[in-house]
């Protein structure tokens, strides 16, 4: 297997910035990296390498064939299946899109040290994603039981769990309540929500001033295997 060529790497630095892309902002993103020509300080430095790799840039046109993207992400992935990581895609349930994101294949103590966030933001971010699929998963087992009298009621909370989230109070309460070093402070718990937000592991649902809703976001999706698994049972009950 060849190594990886200048383009790929800038794709993977583009996606390790982003964490998450929906299809069409990907699809613009893998265009200009993979046609990118070496700026001349780097290909005097590199260019015999680089003909080496046959590092020359992809011919595409606008807008990507699919076929194209898909089978250029394949050779990647297997480039770089040695460091368990790959550029992933799914169907987002809430939003109904396809979104790409570079994550890792396998689960390990590794992804932990590699995050700026600190341990009680970790636990956070995690409670929030228990909660969301927790609650999800008692609200379906409500709407089984055709007999009872709350089931109109839990199906209507059923989809204000899918279409808003947890409300941010509640997120709050989670990083209040915690123990010892993990607890934060409301202005913590705030902070720690945005960063996620922006690194696509959560969504908001917010007005101008305030955060109404913590959603999961598709990165979350992406990696973590218990959400991908709600979200795939998601999409198939439509």
């Amino acid at each position: 297997m060849s190594p990886t060529t200048y383009q790929e790497k800038t794709l993977i630095q583009a996606m390790i910035s982003h964490g998450a892309a929906e299809a069409s902002s990907f699809a613009e993103l893998f265009y200009r990296c993979m046609t990118l020509r070496m700026a001349d300080e780097v290909a005097d430095a590199e260019n015999a390498l680089a003909r080496q790799w046959q590092d020359a840039p992809m011919v595409l046109t606008r807008p990507v064939e699919a076929a194209v993207m898909t089978a250029a992400l394949g050779m990647l992935n297997e480039k770089i299946s040695w460091l368990d990581m790959e550029i992933s895609t799914l169907t987002f349930c809430v939003d109904g899109k396809v979104y790409y994101g570079f994550v890792n294949t396998t689960a390990d103590e590794v992804t932990k040290h590699a995050t700026k966030m600190s341990e009680a933001q970790r636990a956070l971010f995690y409670a929030v994603v228990s909660n969301l699929l927790e609650t999800s998963a008692e609200l379906e087992q409500d709407t089984l039981n055709v007999d009872d009298p709350r089931s109109h009621a839990t199906r209507q909370a059923i989809q204000t769990i899918y279409s808003s989230g947890l409300e941010y109070t509640e997120v709050e309460s989670l990083g209040l309540s915690a123990q010892g070093n993990l607890h934060l402070r409301p202005s913590d718990v705030e902070a720690c929500v945005l960063e996620l937000a922006d690194k696509h592991w959560l969504r908001l649902i917010r007005t101008i001033h305030n955060i109404e809703y913590v959603q999961l976001g598709p990165r979350a999706v992406l990696e973590l295997s218990e959400a991908r698994e709600w979200n795939n049972n998601r999409l198939m009950r439509g």
